[in-house]
């Protein structure tokens, strides 16, 4: 089925039909990111727009078939050739209905002028997983071309962060992810596992598509929320998006919404007529293994002959180099390491860690950690990016075996693990927890709960304060 997927998606990028797009329209506008919607948008007319809506069934909605030599109001563009019939009967076909609106036109032209270089590096690198997306699009049983969502929400970007919280290829909040399944612990956000969080937006998109009954207001509430949908619904008396979204009942991010998708979908499926080339990034491949213990990724790519980077690429759910305490983790590899890794695993000499785990209680001195391991505290220090000698909050070290000597994988780890660090503030005169509160940006609240023994009352000069408990406590 891989290997289908895989010579489709090449032919896919080779080829492209499209859909059909009338551009005397009006320009356009553009939210790159959510977080900047009012840098870029415009207010939509007040009332609703004249628009084209295919009303047929969702699945199989054919629509006029597609002009490969065309002239529009912003290129003059011929595709190389002529596709062939059944190349073209790929592209006719939306499986969502087709809607055309004066503020899609707005994103069509911005996606074709301004925004035309982050569209591409878009297109780019959906290439990687899109076979993947609509693979399991396709087992839950909703319309392939929802795939396209993902360049609304991230960009395809698995590693992506919003200032909301949201993250990764689907731009999950915490609450939403837990609800689909997707864990979030010191370990691992698998928010960002472009296969399980695909996995969680086709459910969370087929059980808003039950909800609504339509792909519109489905895709408006996985923007806004199902409740703030229901509601506008019923103060407008009115199942109809676009209508809903002629008024400021939704936020302006959200009228745009379906907009935005509909005006990236027309695109991704006329990519010669618009003056794009194919992708070039070629479809993501790679082995899984299971494992039975926690494993170095950094010891994994040396192994293999691979880099660190490319593992981290294969597994952007992991926050740490170090795969989850758990047995039966899967972990990719490059395509075709599958066995080499295997046999290494079975072998019983490999040290896939490298290290001992050991949980450090606050207030215990490096030197007591080191003298009852036999090692130093200067490998400890550099190691897990430590400058205190002492643990002054819960943390996980990860300390060299005895008689190790430190290397440069040693020195990429503790490059990578420096932000799981704590932070703290040594107490100055003058200083109160007031004042250090808001120097570091932190709630009193939160400062006074992470530092339980310190008399918020009474701090002393030289005293260490922890600002920041770091990312893993065991």
């Amino acid at each position: 089925m891989r290997k289908f997927a895989v010579v489709f998606i090449f032919l896919f990028s080779a080829v492209f039909g499209g859909c059909i797009h009338d551009p005397a329209k009006s320009s356009a506008v553009f939210v790159e990111e959510r977080v900047t919607v009012e840098e870029y948008a415009v207010e939509p007319p007040a009332k609703t727009a004249t628009r084209i809506r295919t009303d047929q069934p969702i699945k199989g909605v054919v629509v006029e078939p597609p002009k490969f030599a065309i002239t529009s109001a912003f290129f003059d563009i011929e595709t190389p050739q002529e596709p062939t019939e059944e190349l073209k009967a790929i592209f006719q076909v939306f499986d969502i209905p087709v809607t055309d609106t004066p503020r899609v036109q707005h994103y069509m032209k911005y996606f074709t002028t301004n925004g035309r270089g982050n569209m591409q590096s878009w297109i780019n690198r959906s290439n990687k997983y899109m076979y993947i997306v609509r693979d399991i699009f396709e087992k839950e049983g909703i319309p392939l071309d929802l795939a396209m969502l993902s360049f609304t929400e991230s960009g395809f970007n698995p590693i992506a962060y919003s200032r909301a919280g949201a993250a990764g290829m689907w731009q999950f909040m915490p609450s939403t992810g837990k609800i689909y399944g997707l864990s979030i612990t010191e370990w691992v956000d698998e928010r960002r596992d472009f296969e399980k969080s695909t996995l969680a937006a086709a459910r969370h998109l087929k059980d808003l598509y039950k909800m609504f009954d339509d792909w519109y207001l489905a895709l408006a509430a996985y923007n806004a929320g199902s409740g703030r949908i229901r509601k506008a619904t019923q103060k407008h008396n009115s199942t109809d998006f676009f209508t809903i979204a002629g008024s400021r009942t939704l936020k302006l991010e959200t009228r745009d919404y379906v907009p935005k998708y509909l005006a990236q979908l027309f695109l991704y499926k006329n990519l010669y007529s618009y003056g794009f080339t194919p992708p070039d990034e070629t479809p993501l491949l790679f082995d899984t293994v299971e494992l039975g213990s926690q494993a170095n990724l950094i010891v994994l790519a040396q192994a293999l002959g691979s880099t660190y980077e490319e593992l981290k690429m294969l597994n952007p759910e992991l926050r740490t180099p170090v795969t989850p305490p758990t047995s039966k983790y899967r972990v990719r590899i490059p395509f075709g390491k599958g066995a080499q890794l295997s046999k290494l695993l079975n072998d019983g000499k490999f040290d896939q860690l490298r290290y001992t785990l050991y949980q450090a209680k606050a207030g215990e001195s490096l030197a007591a950690i080191a003298k009852r391991h036999g090692i130093s505290v200067e490998d400890i220090q550099k190691i897990n990016a430590l400058s205190y000698p002492k643990i002054y909050s819960a943390k996980l070290l990860f300390l060299p075996k005895k008689g190790e000597k430190l290397t440069s994988a040693d020195i990429q780890f503790a490059k990578e693990v420096q932000s799981l660090s704590p932070k703290y503030h040594t107490v100055r005169k003058g200083d109160n927890l007031t004042v250090i509160s808001r120097k570091y940006n932190i709630p009193l609240y939160v400062l006074i709960r992470m530092n339980p023994k310190v008399n918020p009352k009474k701090i002393y000069p030289g005293q260490v304060l922890v600002i920041s408990r770091g990312g893993l406590v065991g």
